[in-house]
């Protein structure tokens, strides 16, 4: 009952607000609120009486508290829109969902806010889809990602249209209006997933594990700190390995991904860090021969442009041996986790990894006091902590001694702070850090998890 809650405490500061709102400003409200599409005329009647202005408002007000969680949402939406046309009532806007609307309107993606994309209708054959596939404005892009994904196009994240990276231009005007009006990567998939129904969920999360992309698994509301676990989303996909127990025999498993068990490794951000999160992990479970684009990070296409809405996504990949010594930097499978955004303040997402994770990984700059503050919090879990510092800001003493502070409740031995030195190479971090999951998947008292037995 989230949104008929929320619904109901905006409706009574809403209804506080008529009384400083002039005659005239009533009657455009009450317009715009009987022309909202989702009650029909008959579901607000005010009878024989006359009602004045103010009667017609409060009666529709007290109707859509009746209707339930799905009208509560598409009003609390849809009231966004006509808030901006009152100024005394901006105080009523929820700003993650100002920004969420924002994208929509930016994705040319309204119309999919209450009546979701269906898989059948991405299916249809007509004549778009005997046509070239043509990216040249950012209301393209959902359209773009959709078809390049379902024809398992390695190019369906590049979210940036073609008239953006027109030639002609100078150097410097082209790193000025490169990304204006672009959306980040991220930014459109959770818009689509939004605005999609459980099947063409599936079918997107599907093709992303067969172009080997990272996959969402908790997605972040559009409005609220809560997520979405997309587990149902995820029960197609289907693995084959060769542990290091079936080499001799030259064997393999297969087994769909949900019912896998394996360690669970999360990566998150704490404040800001010099060092690519996402890239590092890149490296870290590609083959030794191929660095493979698993996640999105700053140095790919379309990375850089700032994210507004996928903030608190939480993605999976994962690390499957084939059972060839030369490939293989790992004899076991794994998964891993990848928080985006600040974990401090994603704290939903958070306590959901450390429940579930053999260990986590927190990257960070250097640690003052409000690292140490966050920090200090994280210590009533069973995981295991590491620390990766990139030694970019403050100087490593202070780093020290908060580190020592913290090393009871978080249990942090000497092996499990890393920090990256000038004279240290990322090759050099990326092998310290494969050491270091080797290590703590081996221990006697490592948790395997399913990922159908996570509960959120």
């Amino acid at each position: 009952m989230a949104y008929c809650e929320e619904a109901s405490k905006t409706i009574d500061r809403l209804r506080r607000k008529l009384s400083k709102i002039s005659e005239d400003d009533l009657g455009h409200l009450s317009n715009k609120l009987s022309l909202l599409d989702f009650l029909k005329s008959q579901d607000v009647q005010p009878g024989s009486v006359v009602w004045s202005t103010r009667d017609k408002i409060e009666e529709f007000l007290n109707t859509i508290v009746q209707r339930g969680e799905s009208i509560c949402r598409r009003f609390l939406f849809q009231l966004e829109d006509i808030i901006l046309q009152f100024p005394a009532l901006s105080d009523l806007s929820n700003a993650k969902r100002k920004t969420f609307r924002e994208i929509l309107s930016q994705l040319g993606m309204e119309n999919y806010e209450s009546h979701a994309i269906t898989l059948s209708k991405l299916l249809t054959i007509g004549q778009e889809n005997l046509e070239p596939i043509t990216f040249q404005t950012v209301k393209d892009t959902p359209w773009f990602f959709l078809r390049m994904l379902m024809s398992l196009n390695m190019k369906a994240r590049n979210t940036e249209p073609i008239q953006s990276n027109l030639s002609g231009s100078s150097d410097q005007e082209m790193n000025e209006t490169d990304h204006l009006g672009s959306v980040h990567p991220l930014d459109v998939l959770c818009t689509i997933l939004h605005c999609s129904d459980g099947f063409l969920q599936q079918e997107i999360v599907s093709k992303m594990s067969m172009c080997q992309f990272a996959i969402p698994l908790l997605l972040p509301s559009c409005d609220s700190p809560h997520c979405t676990f997309l587990l149902w989303a995820m029960r197609d996909i289907v693995k084959k390995w060769r542990p290091r127990s079936l080499v001799d025999r030259k064997g393999f498993k297969e087994a769909h991904l949900v019912n896998i068990s394996m360690p669970i490794f999360s990566f998150v951000r704490l404040g800001n860090c010099s060092l690519s999160k996402s890239a590092i992990l890149n490296h870290i479970i590609s083959s030794a021969q191929r660095l493979f684009p698993f996640f999105i990070h700053r140095n790919l296409e379309g990375g850089n442009i700032s994210r507004k809405i996928s903030d608190g996504l939480v993605e999976t990949s994962w690390y499957f041996p084939s059972g060839q010594g030369n490939s293989d930097v790992f004899p076991e499978p794994f998964m891993v986790m990848n928080l985006r955004g600040d974990v401090s303040t994603n704290s939903t997402q958070f306590a959901f990894l450390r429940e579930i994770s053999t260990a986590v990984f927190i990257f960070v700059d250097s640690i003052g006091e409000n690292e140490y503050q966050a920090l200090s919090k994280m210590g009533d879990a069973h995981t295991e902590y590491y620390i990766v510092i990139s030694n970019a800001s403050g100087p490593i003493t202070v780093t020290r001694d908060y580190l020592k502070k913290l090393s009871p409740s978080l249990r942090i031995q000497e092996g499990r702070v890393l920090l990256k030195k000038r004279n240290v190479t990322h090759s050099m971090l990326v092998k310290k850090l494969q050491r270091s999951s080797a290590l703590t998947k081996d221990g006697c008292e490592v948790s395997w998890l399913a990922v159908s037995n996570l509960k959120l």
